[in-house]
């Protein structure tokens, strides 16, 4: 299994942003190439168990004209989140087409929202068998709309590497995150300032 997905970001919906950056930041190729990407990543992310996710991958190759189109949502949902929170990130407007789309996918998947009751507990899950080919889909929409109505959205940073553009949740005290990830473009930071120090 590629394990080539970052989970950093502090939010599932943000994990989802960062899969790939904006085209405009030359980000890296396209990790969703096929539906099974999909899969693939909701495994990593918690949100799909294994026989779940063999299910759906099992239908997605019965039917792989339905499994290409949610793979396209897939791509647009996540160029319009990334709109959405990189909108928030800068304290800007966010773009009426990019939320338009994150509610047209909230209305696909909030009706497949249950409660369950297990062991005298109750939790939220989701119905929907194997035919139901965009679940993978259905846990980032929803944990965009609850970033989006929290009062964690104006926690939403971007990394402040140069050559970066990912985005993440600011939970430290007094709102001092700069980077996606200290070891990576923190550290590639503090080696550039040492070497304008150097010369």
């Amino acid at each position: 299994m590629d394990t080539n997905f970052d989970f950093i970001a502090g939010s599932l919906c943000l994990d989802f942003c960062n899969t790939a950056e904006p085209a405009v930041h030359g980000g890296p190729e396209e990790p969703f190439v096929v539906y099974e990407d999909l899969l693939i990543w909701g495994r990593l992310a918690g949100t799909l168990g294994d026989a779940h996710a063999d299910a759906l991958a099992r239908f997605a190759r019965q039917e792989p004209g339905q499994a290409g189109k949610v793979l396209k949502r897939a791509r647009a949902l996540r160029l319009a989140l990334q709109g959405v929170f990189f909108a928030a990130a800068r304290n800007r407007e966010v773009p009426r087409p990019d939320l338009d789309l994150l509610n047209r996918e909230i209305s696909l998947a909030l009706p497949n929202m249950r409660i369950q009751n297990g062991s005298g507990s109750f939790r939220w899950a989701w119905s929907g068998d194997a035919s139901s080919i965009d679940q993978p889909l259905w846990a980032v929409v929803r944990s965009a709309g609850e970033m989006l109505t929290s009062e964690h959205i104006v926690r939403v940073g971007q990394c402040h590497g140069d050559a970066c553009a990912y985005l993440f949740l600011d939970s430290t005290k007094n709102r001092s995150r700069q980077w996606c990830d200290t070891r990576v473009c923190g550290n590639r930071s503090r080696v550039s300032r040492y070497r304008e120090r150097r010369s």
